[in-house]
Order: structure tokens, then C-alpha cells, then sequence
């Protein structure tokens, strides 16, 4: 958890099993009312490694 300035007061960086785990998660937060979310997927060096071999 981070706190920051600008547009945004708050920055959770979380790990989740999979893409659904993290959706479920963020939804039931957000099922709460009394924040918005805004979900990012990131990639470690390894995966963009993986996704930069496919590019022709």
C-alpha cells in the first residue's frame, strides 16, 4: 500500500492467483461504495521477455 499525490490517493500493488482472482477481489471491494478501483495488469521482466519473441 502506497499513499500518493495527484489523481489518486492510494496505490495497492497485489498479487493474485489469476486475472479472475484479481477481478472477484477488486469487485468485492468496490461492491463495498465507499471506494472506486481501477485495476492494472502488469508484467515482470520474464513475461515481457515472452511477449516481446512473439512480436514478428
Amino acid at each position: 500500500m502506497l499513499w500518493t499525490q495527484g489523481k489518486y490517493d492510494v496505490v495497492v500493488v497485489a498479487e493474485a492467483e489469476d486475472d479472475i482472482a484479481a477481478t472477484a477481489l477488486g469487485l468485492s471491494i468496490a461492491s463495498m461504495g465507499n471506494i472506486r478501483t481501477e485495476m492494472l495488469r502488469a508484467f515482470d521482466s520474464a513475461d515481457m521477455g515472452k511477449i516481446l519473441a512473439k512480436m514478428a
